[in-house]
């Protein structure tokens, strides 16, 4: 049996990876694929009480705390889900992932690069994506883009969308330091573009490198 694949969305809050995540899986789908969407923190029980527990504003944890919550989400999601899906050959569409905590905790809180990435792999098991989507917003136009797709959800924001943009500068770098370190598997997407052209670019990459 052909193994599965795993394709992540990455990126800064509201950079439209919800949308585009449900595009792709539609014209996955539409090419008889099995494919299943993938939420990093949740998916599994385990993983959507600690989820509560991270985006809850009531108060605020600290970066160390974060990172060994997220791990132990990631770890139940991808012993659980992730492993045994890609085995039976299905296309797996992440939302979030280890890239995430590199960014927000690492880059974005200060924590130590190299003892980050140790539990990140034991989380994961070495799995590695297939192929990486980062939902790129230039940083000059984020805090603008960000309160307008706020502002059009309507929903409460969560602890993470709440942070200033000077936080977010730091986690804006760390993109950019895992896009070019992990080039081989990664692809800029340029989200400030329409809905359909966004996708446009994306279906054009999964039918090159994917399909």
């Amino acid at each position: 049996m052909e193994k599965g694949k795993l394709i992540v969305f990455e990126g800064l809050e509201c950079c439209s990876k919800t949308t585009q995540i449900k595009k792709l899986k539609e014209y996955l789908e539409s090419k008889n694929k099995k494919v299943i969407v993938v939420r990093e923190p949740g998916q599994t029980i385990a993983g959507q009480q600690i989820r509560e527990i991270l985006i809850q504003t009531d108060y605020e944890l600290d970066p160390v705390t974060q990172m060994l919550l997220f791990n132990a989400c990631r770890s139940d999601i991808y012993k659980n889900v992730v492993k045994p899906e890609l085995e039976l050959g299905t296309y797996i569409i992440q939302d979030r992932c280890w890239w995430s905590t590199i960014g927000y905790q690492v880059f974005g809180g200060g924590l130590d690069f190299e003892k980050t990435q140790e539990v990140v792999n034991f989380a994961i098991n070495n799995i590695m994506p297939d192929l990486v989507f980062y939902m790129h917003i230039p940083f000059d136009k984020y805090s603008e883009t960000f309160k307008e797709r706020s502002k059009q959800r309507g929903e409460k924001l969560s602890s993470f969308e709440e942070k200033d943009m000077e936080y977010f500068s730091k986690v804006y770098k760390g993109y950019d330091y895992l896009s070019n370190k992990y080039s081989d598997i990664t692809v800029k997407i340029e989200s400030l573009k329409s809905i359909e052209d966004i996708f446009e670019d994306i279906k054009k990459i999964i039918d090159l490198r994917v399909n």
